[in-house]
């Protein structure tokens, strides 16, 4: 289960400990969750996202796009993307060495116990993993221009498969899983941690058309009401900041306000977990676009972002940015 632990302190003790199972002590700060009665649900319908279009607001208006359309059919170009499909065990990625640049469609299998997730790394020119690393164990602030994040698969369940689209630039990547076990290690200090490099193929096409969006601010998630259920739904993050989408079902004996505070939990509180890990996109960059396939099953959901504020370090759930969603049959 992801837990409120420092970035900071993930990023130190994978430079201390990649490849072992040395302890590392995690970020036991404890934040309130906030009010369930706080937090304004959505309602998502289960139509495909490719399916979903404005109702014409009069009958005139019907009369004229249904005479434009017979007149003149336009269909845009479906965005040609680069397939990468990996397994994600416990604690290892199989993972390409080389990738070509432009809009890459990412398939995560979890083939391990455990739950997992892919956040894509890229290393600024001329620098190192253990440079980044290195840099953000010992200043934060100074060490943020040495990487640029790139969404991946997010909240994947063991036996599960997620799977989104970005757009990769050319240069150095690492692809990790910063996921901390129930021992407060983070999956990426036991190895999950795999190096690979992005070549220059022209390419710089968005991810995803224009279309439903969830949008990405501080410290909020603007999401499409009704939501599609089903299908791939576009993702701007318009913040000033990196921000991440994990998705949980609440578990149909909880509440939203039982999931939000397991989640926000410092550490795993005792008995079963009030939820189901469903997806999302893990850390994106300021500006950039990306895309999540959704496949969610009527349900409430909570979508939350764990992620350390540039500012203060607190999680930016601890400022707002966690909302229920509800879909619907």
């Amino acid at each position: 289960m992801r837990r409120t632990i420092s970035l900071i302190a993930i990023l130190a003790s994978v430079l201390a400990g990649c490849g072992s199972d040395g302890s590392t002590t995690p970020n036991a700060t404890a934040f309130a969750a906030p009010a369930a009665g706080a937090i304004a649900p959505v309602t998502a319908a289960a139509a495909s996202v490719d399916t979903v279009a404005p109702a014409a607001t009069t009958a005139a208006a019907t009369t004229a796009a249904a005479t434009t359309a017979a007149a003149t059919t336009t269909t845009a170009a479906p965005i040609e993307l680069n397939e990468v499909s990996f397994d994600m065990a416990d604690f290892s990625f199989t993972f390409p060495d080389s990738l070509p640049s432009g809009p890459t469609h990412f398939v995560g299998h979890n083939v391990g116990k455990e739950v997992h997730h892919a956040t894509l790394v890229r290393i600024a020119d001329g620098k190192t993993i253990a440079d980044a690393l290195g840099a953000f164990a010992a200043d934060p602030k100074s060490a943020y221009p040495l990487v640029k994040f790139f969404g991946g698969p997010q909240s994947v369940a063991p036996g599960a498969t997620q799977s989104n689209v970005v757009t990769l630039d050319p240069g150095n990547y690492a692809v990790l899983c910063v996921i901390p076990g129930a021992d407060g290690i983070p999956h990426a200090a036991k190895g999950m941690l795999k190096p690979f490099t992005v070549t220059d193929s022209g390419k710089t096409d968005p991810p995803v058309p224009a279309g439903d969006t969830i949008v990405l601010r501080n410290y909020a998630f603007d999401i499409p009401n009704p939501l599609p259920a089903h299908g791939r739904i576009r993702v701007n993050n318009d913040a000033d900041q990196p921000h991440e989408v994990a998705v949980y079902r609440v578990n149909d004996d909880s509440s939203a306000g039982d999931a939000i505070a397991y989640l926000s939990a410092p550490t795993p509180p005792p008995g079963p977990s009030p939820v189901t890990d469903s997806g999302g996109i893990t850390a994106m960059q300021s500006g950039q676009v990306a895309g999540i396939d959704l496949d969610l099953v009527p349900g409430t959901y909570v979508f939350i972002c764990f992620l350390p504020d540039a500012k203060d370090g607190m999680p930016h759930f601890a400022h707002g940015m966690v909302k229920t969603v509800e879909v619907m049959n």
